[in-house]
Order: C-alpha cells, then sequence, then structure tokens
C-alpha cells in the first residue's frame, strides 16, 4: 500500500503543473493583448507602495514591457519603518539601475510605511495595515 503514496503524489503533481501552465499561458497572451492595444503610449509610469514591490511582483513584467515603453516608477513610502528608509531607497535606485530605468520619484508618505511595525490596532482589536496601495498601477503617458 506505500507504493500508493507516490502515485498519487506524481498525480498531484502533474495537475498542478498543467495548472501552473494554464496560468502561465493565459498571462503571456494577456500581456500580448495589453502590448498591442496599448502601442501608440511610449512611456508607462509603475505605481509601488514601498521598495523592493517592484522586485517582488513586477521584474518579469518590467522586462517585457520595457522593450516596447520608457518604464517609470513612483514609489509612495522610502519604507522606513524600521529606519530603513534611506538604504531602501538606494536599493530601489539600484534595481532601478540595473532595469535601466532612469525616472524614479519616491514620495515618503507616512502613512505608508512598510514592515510588521505597520498595522494599527482599530476596533474589535482587528489589526489593519496602513498601506491604502497595496496594490500597483499602470499609467499610460
Amino acid at each position: 500500500m506505500s507504493w500508493l503514496y507516490p502515485l498519487i503524489f506524481a498525480f498531484l503533481a502533474a495537475v498542478v503543473i498543467k495548472q501552473l501552465h494554464q496560468k502561465a499561458s493565459q498571462c503571456t497572451q494577456k500581456l500580448n493583448s495589453f502590448i498591442s492595444n496599448h502601442k501608440s503610449s511610449k512611456s508607462l509610469l509603475l505605481v509601488i507602495a514601498h521598495p523592493d514591490d517592484e522586485s517582488m511582483f513586477f521584474i518579469p513584467m518590467i522586462e517585457n514591457l520595457k522593450k516596447f515603453y520608457k518604464i517609470n516608477i513612483m514609489c509612495f513610502s522610502n519604507g522606513n519603518s524600521d529606519g530603513l528608509g534611506k538604504i531602501r531607497e538606494k536599493e530601489l535606485k539600484s534595481v532601478a539601475n540595473f532595469l535601466e530605468i532612469q525616472n524614479i520619484t519616491i514620495i515618503d508618505n507616512g502613512y505608508l510605511k512598510d514592515g510588521m511595525k505597520a498595522y494599527s490596532t482599530v476596533s474589535n482589536g482587528v489589526k489593519k495595515k496602513n498601506d491604502i496601495f497595496s496594490y500597483f498601477l499602470f499609467i499610460f503617458l
């Protein structure tokens, strides 16, 4: 009966891999459609909440889109929750340099601090993150 577990695992792994491949294909199709629908635009503005969001979530997309657009980044915080804001600003600029992005704007908004201490207690003891921009936005210029 122990021989059954590797077979079940292999089957489940195959199903998951197939699903991931389908999702990746859908994302590629959506990205290609996005590019073809906005060819007249020359620049894009990536709006992020904190330094490292561009690295954690968007590097593959940036790499693809920079073939067609000039990418700009606007960051609403320097991520100074733990007193590392200046270091994180330098890291963001370093990543932008690596990605060949020249225009970076960092708006040091105190409401958008990053880190585990960036939560406040609201009614009924529920913790709420002080981050109203937890998503990204591309603006066509």
